[in-house]
């Protein structure tokens, strides 16, 4: 999947994701974009709107994965 956007100034939120944490956990939950930056990690984030939701039913996320 290939996302194009307007910049920074879009605000994401991946929906339904297998997230793993910093602490090497999982949790099923959500992740909040703002400006290019995670704002929001959590079961369900409070923004229930944005310009971008992704449905990640099924997949796993890695945020805290830095490629150098």
């Amino acid at each position: 999947m290939t996302l194009q956007s307007d910049g920074l100034s879009t605000s994401w939120v991946i929906r339904n994701a297998r997230i793993l944490l910093p602490d090497g956990n999982f949790m099923d939950g959500e992740v909040q974009i703002q400006a290019g930056k995670i704002v929001q990690v959590a079961s369900r984030v409070s923004q229930p709107a944005s310009n971008l939701d992704i449905d990640a039913q099924g997949l796993t996320l890695l945020p805290v994965v830095i490629d150098p």
